[in-house]
């Protein structure tokens, strides 16, 4: 179909909802997860990112509860270690760093 030509009802059907979705979400760049954060209204969060001079070509959302995100972010993160994700590697390396000097 010719999109110079759809009615408004097409148009209408064609929306998505931005009603406030909870959730983790990755933002990536050139195929690679380059940051992942939570928030109660992913979309809203995703384009402040944007506002602000993130750089991203696509992102991957997974909509779940708060108290499930916080735990989601977390687990994803330590699996992933984005290059973007300052503060939660700063945090792991801290953590490796005092184990190292742990005696047996």
């Amino acid at each position: 179909m010719n999109s110079d030509n759809l009615t408004k009802a097409e148009i209408i059907n064609r929306a998505t909802d931005f009603a406030p979705v909870s959730g983790v979400y990755f933002l990536i760049r050139s195929g690679e997860i380059r940051y992942i954060g939570m928030s109660s209204h992913v979309r809203r969060r995703i384009i402040q990112h944007q506002n602000d001079g993130r750089v991203f070509d696509a992102y991957s959302i997974i909509k779940c509860e708060p108290g499930e995100a916080v735990r989601l972010e977390k687990h994803y993160i330590r699996k992933f270690d984005p290059a973007e994700n300052i503060e939660h590697r700063y945090d792991s390396i801290t953590r490796k760093s005092h184990k190292k000097n742990v005696s047996p």
